[in-house]
């Protein structure tokens, strides 16, 4: 067994303008601490004549922690060393893939989110077919096992190596424009390496020779938050202040003006970066695409840039999401698992 943590929202100082400053950990939201707590389990058994969603007490080993969440994902082939790997070796598309899910601390509605290749799937639960995400209830301290079929039609069976990025976001149900502050503690995120053979453990998928990789428009030597989106264009607040601003908990926006946003990642020494933002949970085109692919220099530090998003096209309040995915088309490592996510904020389109 197996349980790696972040802890990631401790208490840091902040300018009057709310600046992030660089420290070595995030903004910490209330009297509480982030622990992801990635499991691996040898004793996980399934049959497919029980495919239902199950609820059971989940087994917190870090009570120390007021607040955390729990994720991992895994099948019935998903031996010792696969989960070492982080692989999922899907050989039969009749068997599901095992999604858990548990939060300490608070009992919420919560949205999960599936991606291959880093475009959304659609899966069926229980019989019932969902095109991108499904929500439930989680109850605090109970862990939630939800079998999950992929949609086969979008699967690519060859052997090269896929990826199944999966997010679990609390309070869909809520906007951040509710809160006095803006947060990225609200749940749970991981990508795994998806293979159909055991022989294709080392090849990237091949769709990774077609893409554009975009260099960031400048870079800074300290490290900050691993993601923020605002509306700092041109960098001000890190070019003159070192700091970054963070986003107001709702930001307005006119139908029919380009909305662009301003990215800053923490380059973690990365070759790569990919970016996908969500609108309302659904993904988002970034400058036309899917997904935005970064070129990194290899350093530490914080690499920034411009960004256009489509909208939707009708007016109301939408929730943004960012996601940050290091070295996204390699075979994952232990230490990229967990993927980062933005400090999340409301978007008022009138």
């Amino acid at each position: 067994m197996r349980h790696s943590k972040i802890n990631g929202l401790n208490s840091r100082s902040t300018t009057l303008r709310a600046a992030i400053v660089p420290t070595a950990f995030l903004l910490f939201v209330g009297i509480v601490f982030l622990v992801y707590l990635l499991h691996i389990d040898s004793s996980n058994s399934h049959t497919n004549t029980s495919e239902l969603i199950k609820e059971t007490p989940f087994e917190n080993l870090h009570p120390e922690f007021e607040n955390s969440y729990y994720i991992d994902v895994y099948n019935d082939n998903s031996t010792d060393q696969l989960k070492e790997k982080n692989t999922i070796f899907l050989s039969d598309a009749n068997n599901p893939i095992y999604l858990e899910f548990a939060e300490v601390g608070s009992s919420t509605q919560v949205i999960m989110v599936l991606y291959y290749d880093y475009v959304p799937i659609k899966f069926s639960i229980d019989g019932k077919n969902y095109v991108e995400s499904y929500t439930f209830d989680a109850t605090d301290s109970m862990k939630v096992t939800i079998p999950v079929f992929l949609d086969e039609e979008q699967l690519n069976r060859d052997d090269a190596l896929h990826k199944l990025f999966v997010t679990f976001t609390v309070s869909p149900n809520h906007h951040a424009a509710e809160y006095d502050r803006v947060t990225n503690f609200y749940g749970a995120n991981a990508v795994y390496d998806l293979v159909y053979s055991l022989s294709s453990m080392e090849p990237v998928f091949e769709s990774e020779k077609q893409h554009d990789y975009f260099i960031p428009d400048g870079n800074h030597m300290d490290s900050f938050s691993p993601l923020t989106l605002n509306t700092d264009y041109g960098a001000k607040e890190l070019i003159e202040n070192d700091g970054i601003l963070r986003p107001e908990p709702l930001i307005e926006h006119k139908q029919g003006t380009p909305f662009k946003l301003m990215y800053f990642l923490d380059k973690s020494e990365a070759s790569n970066t990919l970016l996908i933002i969500t609108i309302n949970f659904s993904q988002a085109k970034i400058n036309g695409k899917n997904y935005y692919a970064l070129s990194l220099d290899g350093n530490a530090g914080t690499a920034y840039g411009e960004i256009e998003i489509a909208l939707p096209n009708e007016p109301g309040m939408y929730e943004i999401i960012g996601y940050a995915i290091q070295n996204p088309f390699s075979p994952i490592t232990s230490d990229k698992v967990l993927v980062d996510s933005s400090y999340r904020f409301t978007l008022n389109l009138t």
